[in-house]
């Protein structure tokens, strides 16, 4: 049905997995869904992509660019649910997805100076610290060889 979804049968239901292990919507639930009819109140960051087109990692930065509102005051790790009805409108506003899609392409390509600048810096304080020399090892001065005359005075002058 979706990229790298499978099916998976459990205790008798089925229900899809996202590559993650995370569980989507099981049966019943598309099937209490489709006799209520109405899509649920609030939606998650992977539904909200289906519905917008927009991949999970570009509705985070659209939080993070407050183009997109979750519901309450999520704190910065937690789980993000949006107004469905919110998202259906914002589906049908070509100005803001305009104006998203530009500001995703703005964003990314500030990211990716960001990290282009931050491996440049890395890889030139590489280049001029100082390369330790390894340990030397002391090697013992030469001596002078005994001159045989030195040896007999030495033994005489005691």
């Amino acid at each position: 049905m979706f990229e790298g979804a499978t099916r998976a049968a459990q205790s008798g239901k089925v229900a899809l997995w996202q590559s993650s292990k995370r569980l989507i919507m099981c049966d019943e639930q598309r099937q209490f869904l489709s006799v209520l009819g109405q899509p649920p109140a609030r939606l998650t960051v992977e539904q909200v992509g289906w519905g917008l087109n927009f991949q999970p990692y570009e509705i985070l930065a659209l939080v993070t660019l407050r183009l997109l509102k979750p519901i309450g005051d999520p704190e910065k790790n937690a789980t993000k649910l949006f107004w469905t009805q919110e998202i259906l409108e914002l589906g049908k506003d070509k100005a803001w997805l305009t104006k998203a899609t530009n500001a995703l392409y703005k964003y990314r390509n500030k990211r990716n100076l960001l990290q282009k600048s931050r491996r440049i810096n890395a890889s030139q304080a590489n280049l001029f610290t100082p390369v330790e020399s390894p340990p030397s090892i002391a090697v013992p001065a030469a001596r002078e060889p005994l001159k045989p005359n030195s040896v007999k005075q030495n033994l005489v002058t005691r």
